[in-house]
């Protein structure tokens, strides 16, 4: 087994890729919906063929599999927030709004895994909402996009518990397989709840472009795939609060690629980057605090 060290550097490298999600989806031309389809429909295909090869085990209890299946059905709703954010505002509104994840996790995982609290996650936390609030109040043009990348990240935060616990009895490739079936379950449930409740105008599924696919398999195989499969090995060793508090740091990697990639499109006012600054310091602060506990 990696040692904790090694399980931490290869966290942040996974946190790094991630943060080009945002990023490359607005180089899709599909809408969120359409995105997330595709995306998830292709990885739960390769997933099933690649367990199959190497001979996973696949047939899980009902209970079990449910359990996946539900938290595969957050992850697609997930997945459609963020792309939605991103699309409404920009790359780097979206990553701030999902970095609160470590906020939600500090206040879901005692209430999940009946512990008690931990008040240094709550100090933490406490850092985000203020980077949040001054970034609120920095006049930012999309508010919505940060609204809904807010609730992704909520979201977000419960499918991590969900997968720490997860990734203790299964596969994390077996988890990775059904929870991207019960994602594409998701968005092919939601299709008609768009349609009749929520679309203006006449809808049919739009048909990906070459330039399309590209991106879409960029999605899949590096970031539905490795990645997320990756993320759910981690959890073995490393806990959902360290998880989610060190993807804050998406914001900082997300913005420079973006700033690199979109040019003036991406650029913030200064009161933003002071509360992007200051959720990306709860890192920093929840290592020093949690160091220092444990050397008491």
């Amino acid at each position: 087994m990696p040692s904790k060290t090694g399980d931490f550097f290869a966290l942040h490298f996974i946190v790094l890729l991630s943060s080009a999600i945002p990023i490359i989806v607005l180089f899709i031309s599909l809408p969120a919906l359409e995105i997330v389809f595709y995306r998830t429909l292709v990885a739960f295909l390769f997933l099933g063929v690649f367990s199959y090869v190497k001979k996973y085990r696949l047939n899980l209890e009902i209970d079990a599999l449910l359990r996946i299946l539900l938290s595969g059905l957050l992850t697609g709703i997930y997945w459609l927030l963020i792309v939605a954010s991103a699309k409404i505002s920009n790359a780097t509104v979206c990553l701030i709004g999902i970095s609160t994840s470590s906020v939600w996790v500090s206040f879901i995982t005692p209430f999940i895994e009946k512990k008690k609290i931990n008040y240094i996650q709550l100090i933490t936390g406490g850092v985000v909402i203020i980077g949040i609030l001054v970034i609120t109040r920095s006049g930012i043009e999309h508010p919505l996009g940060l609204v809904i990348g807010i609730i992704a990240g909520l979201l977000g935060a419960i499918v991590t518990v969900f997968n720490a616990r997860l990734s203790r009895g299964f596969h994390h490739y077996v988890i990775s397989f059904y929870q991207m079936a019960g994602a594409w379950l998701g968005t092919v449930i939601f299709i008609p709840i768009y349609i009749f409740f929520i679309s203006t105008e006449g809808y049919s599924m739009m048909v990906p472009s070459l330039k399309d696919w590209a991106f879409i398999a960029a999605l899949v195989f590096v970031f539905s795939i490795f990645i997320y499969s990756q993320f759910i090995k981690l959890m073995k060793s490393i806990s959902p609060f360290t998880v989610t508090l060190s993807a804050n740091m998406s914001p900082i990697y997300g913005i420079l690629v973006a700033l690199l990639f979109l040019g003036e499109k991406e650029k913030m006012n200064f009161s933003f980057y002071i509360g992007a600054l200051l959720i990306i310091g709860s890192v920093i602060l929840y290592s020093v605090l949690e160091s220092r506990r444990k050397l008491k």
